[in-house]
């Protein structure tokens, strides 16, 4: 990826974006433009993807351009918290709940799943253990065949929105989908309790609360999440 590919890099060198307000805005208008909610499918996902990488680079940009009087500038290092989210959108396109394609999908997923915890580690270690331990209780759910009427018993569908959301809010910054993880939230977290899934809950309640940091492709809010402890 290049800076003379860089759609905001371009604005920024036209005078067209002058403040990093602006460059925010820029990034929501383009950024929604191409995500899967708004197109109805994922034909656009790595170019959706693309648009986060893009802002890191002309935020850092940006920042070089100011006057010197403003000081010098820190070295600039990855967002790994922004890469942690642009991983797991990849992973909820292939790693669906009941999916019938995940063993011929499984290499990538193994493969994403690797790198999701590297960048999960490099941001938050002191939680890297209920990271793994709520991993393995989303797999667990995802092969359990759902039951009862309206399919009501599969909880992977019912947590799987929560995670989409949290998602979404990182890597557009728009407070809409920071709204909508709220919605039958109580009801959620309940049943993962009531199912044994207590890192899951614990973990989304992690991620949750991290929210409240803005999201991740505005910048790495340099704090990670509290601890918390898996009665395991």
């Amino acid at each position: 990826m290049t800076s003379s590919a860089n759609p905001f890099i371009k604005l920024i060198q036209a005078g067209k974006i002058r403040t990093p307000q602006q460059l925010r805005s820029a990034y929501r208008t383009l950024v929604m433009k191409s995500h899967p909610d708004t197109v109805g499918s994922d034909r656009l996902l790595d170019k959706y993807l693309s648009f986060s990488s893009f802002y890191e680079e002309a935020r850092h940009t940006f920042a070089d351009l100011q006057p010197a009087e403003t000081g010098a500038h820190p070295p600039v290092s990855q967002n790994h918290r922004l890469a942690y989210y642009q991983i797991l959108q990849k992973l909820e396109r292939m790693d669906k709940p009941y999916s019938f394609r995940r063993n011929e999908n499984l290499p990538r997923i193994v493969e994403l799943k690797s790198q999701a915890s590297f960048h999960f580690n490099k941001w938050d270690a002191g939680n890297q253990r209920l990271y793994a331990e709520a991993d393995h209780d989303y797999d667990r759910l995802k092969t359990e065949k759902p039951s009862g009427p309206y399919m009501k018993n599969a909880l992977a569908i019912n947590v799987a929105p929560v995670f989409h959301n949290i998602i979404a809010y990182h890597l557009t910054g728009e407070t809409f989908y920071r709204k909508q993880v709220k919605q039958n939230l109580p009801a959620v977290l309940q049943k993962l309790a009531d199912h044994h899934c207590q890192a899951l809950r614990e973990f989304l309640e992690v991620l949750i609360d991290d929210m409240s940091s803005g999201p991740a492709v505005f910048g790495d809010s340099g704090r990670a999440p509290k601890g918390r402890s898996v009665g395991r």
